[in-house]
């Protein structure tokens, strides 16, 4: 089941969609784990309604879970990055609500800060780490759900799940990353591999945290972060072959950039997806983070990307 990718199209229900995607890869299975979800909360404002992820996919998730095992311990995970504060992005973005509203439910709802986990040494024969600091609530048993939005990103084309796991290094400044982000995203998914993926495609972004947006109105899922990311890729109109990142994942056992594809023809589903600027993507790798939104802000004024 790890190289098949579902693809369905969206219908006014969320909990629907989501669970017609789920169905043809046998859903969420926790067996007795706790299940952690991680989100994308790239930014604690999100003005376009689709840089992170909403809050009301991940309240279908949770309720998905309980259906399974209404005794399940569901944890949503998020860092600290150079843009955010993981703590005020769960008020901002109403998942402290959403953890109140579960709890009040008598689920074990609990949000957790990846930056404040207490942090475990591990030896890493990486690409890029030989060792890293780690969130020791990553480590241990577990049953890993990446919730990501298909957008675009100047440093590594697009933004799927497998760069969703870069959000969970516990430092701060991740900006020492940049250089060899590819490499540090395979890492973080050979450490973490993830048990189920989910796109919430239902809108996508041409931007990190600002930019056009894009109507798709799709629900992808798979069991392989790799497999599901080239299906947005190719979804977006990208050819995954020429994303280092997905190749790299591929070549490092993470999925298949030809998974089978169930539900709907991706053909069928694809929009067109500005691609991001070749310049901003080579100078984002070498200046200070502070400097990349000016970047980002002046190639989106020059290419009309501005909402």
């Amino acid at each position: 089941m790890s190289e098949t990718v579902s693809l369905v199209r969206c219908h006014p229900s969320t909990e629907d969609s989501l669970r017609r995607a789920l169905e043809p890869i046998h859903g969420i299975d926790p067996r007795g784990l706790p299940v952690i979800i991680k989100p994308n909360l790239c930014t604690g404002v999100d003005r376009t309604g689709a840089a992170t992820t909403r809050v009301e996919i991940v309240e279908v998730i949770v309720e998905e879970t309980i259906r399974v095992d209404q005794h399940a311990r569901v944890v949503i995970v998020e860092a600290d990055s150079d843009g955010k504060d993981a703590d005020k992005a769960f008020v901002r973005l109403g998942y402290r609500r959403l953890e109140s509203r579960l709890r009040n439910k008598g689920y074990d709802v609990s949000l957790v800060n990846l930056s404040h986990e207490r942090q475990e040494l591990v030896q890493v024969d990486g690409l890029h780490f030989r060792e890293l600091s780690f969130p020791k609530i990553l480590l241990e048993p577990k049953f890993f759900v990446s919730l990501a939005v298909p957008k675009i990103h100047e440093l590594t084309e697009i933004t799927g799940a497998l760069k969703n796991q870069f959000g969970c290094l516990p430092r701060k400044d991740k900006k020492v990353y940049h250089p060899n982000i590819d490499r540090v995203i395979v890492d973080v998914n050979r450490l973490i591999q993830p048990n189920l993926c989910i796109i919430d495609g239902r809108v996508g972004l041409e931007g990190v945290t600002r930019g056009n947006t894009v109507d798709l109105g799709v629900m992808i899922a798979g069991r392989s972060a790799a497999s599901t990311d080239a299906v947005t890729a190719r979804v977006m109109k990208f050819d995954p072959e020429k994303i280092e990142h997905l190749r790299l994942s591929q070549d490092m056992g993470l999925g298949s950039l030809h998974p089978e594809v169930v539900g709907e023809r991706v053909e069928s589903v694809a929009k067109k997806f500005h691609r991001p600027s070749r310049i901003v993507s080579a100078v984002g790798r070498r200046i200070p983070s502070h400097f990349l939104p000016l970047a980002r802000a002046v190639y989106y004024g020059i290419a009309g990307l501005v909402t």
